[in-house]
């Protein structure tokens, strides 16, 4: 019995290990998706501070 439970037990390791390493290119695309999107959050925030300043130039001009 014990010799089944350790095949049960390694049997349960190859799966897990299998699901993770079927997951890692998941996950590495959502973080670069992530990061992709924080790039854009932050481009769009310096362009609009970069308009904001152009209007108020004109505006005080």
């Amino acid at each position: 019995m014990p010799a089944f439970d350790l095949f049960l037990l390694a049997a349960g390791l190859a799966i897990g290990c299998t699901a993770v390493a079927a997951l890692r290119p998941i996950i590495a695309a959502r973080r670069e998706v992530r990061a992709a999107a924080r790039a854009a959050r932050e481009r769009a925030r310096r362009m609009r501070a970069e308009l904001d300043a152009l209007r108020e130039t004109r505006r005080r001009a």
